[in-house]
C-alpha cells in the first residue's frame, strides 16, 4: 500500500462580459466552460500533454438581476458536458457589450508526486475549456408554456462555434489571472475571463496492490 497525498484546489471562473466586435449572426451567444487539469501521463492525440477528466462545477454565482431570467436564457450547470454555461444573451449590433459577471466554483485534486515531474516545482497547469455557442433567436424565445424546460432541451437549442483552451498556469500559487477569450475571424467576439485559485485542503490519497 502506497499512502501519498493531494491538495485539494478551488479555481473560481468569473465570465465578465461578452462583446460583439464582428459576429457572423444576429441572436443569442453564451459560453460554456470546462476545467480540468493539464496531466503530462494522459496522452493527447492532436500533440501536446494530455488532461484529466473534467470537474464538474458545484457552484455558480449569479448576480440579481440573472437570477430572475427566463429558464431558457439562465445560467446553468451542465452535468453531462462538466461545464458552466453562461446566460445567454441577445447580440443583434456590432460592438455591442453585454455584462455577465457570472462565476462558477471548480474543484481539483493535485498530487504532490505531479510536482515532481513539473519543471519550477509549479505542479501542472489547470486548462480551462471555452465555446462560444450561438442559438438563433426564435428559436430562445420564452414560451408561453407552464412546463419547466429539461437541461436537454436548453442545451439542444445551441451549437457551438468556436472553441479554445486557455491555460491557468500556477494553480498552487493561490493566484488570479486574466485570460481573454477573442473568438475567430467569422466570430470576432471579446469576453474577458478572471480565474483565481484557492488551497482548501491537503488530504492523504491511497494506492493498494494485491498480490494473488
Amino acid at each position: 500500500m502506497t499512502i501519498g497525498l493531494s491538495v485539494g484546489v478551488e479555481i473560481a471562473v468569473q465570465a465578465l462580459s461578452l462583446s460583439n466586435v464582428d459576429l457572423s449572426a444576429v441572436g443569442f451567444y453564451r459560453l460554456r466552460i470546462s476545467c480540468q487539469l493539464e496531466d503530462s501521463s494522459a496522452p493527447n492525440p492532436r500533440g501536446g500533454l494530455g488532461s484529466s477528466a473534467p470537474a464538474l462545477p458545484f457552484a455558480l454565482i449569479l448576480p440579481p438581476d440573472r437570477q430572475r431570467e427566463g429558464s431558457r436564457r439562465a445560467a446553468y450547470i451542465d452535468e453531462l458536458a462538466c461545464a458552466f454555461v453562461t446566460s445567454a444573451v441577445p447580440v443583434a449590433y456590432s460592438e455591442d457589450a453585454q455584462l455577465l459577471e457570472e462565476l462558477a466554483l471548480f474543484r481539483l485534486e493535485i498530487p504532490l508526486s505531479s510536482l515532481a515531474d513539473t519543471q519550477a516545482r509549479e505542479g501542472p497547469s489547470v486548462l480551462i475549456a471555452v465555446e462560444l455557442l450561438y442559438g438563433k433567436g426564435n428559436a430562445i424565445v420564452e414560451e408561453v408554456d407552464e412546463r419547466e424546460p429539461t437541461v436537454e432541451e436548453v442545451r439542444a437549442r445551441f451549437s457551438p462555434v468556436v472553441s479554445k483552451t486557455l491555460s491557468f498556469l500556477r494553480p498552487l500559487h493561490c493566484s488570479s489571472e486574466y485570460h481573454p477569450f477573442n473568438g475567430d475571424e467569422r466570430h470576432f467576439v471579446h469576453a474577458p475571463l478572471c480565474v483565481s485559485s484557492m488551497l482548501f485542503n491537503v488530504r492523504p490519497t491511497q494506492a493498494c496492490n494485491y498480490f494473488t
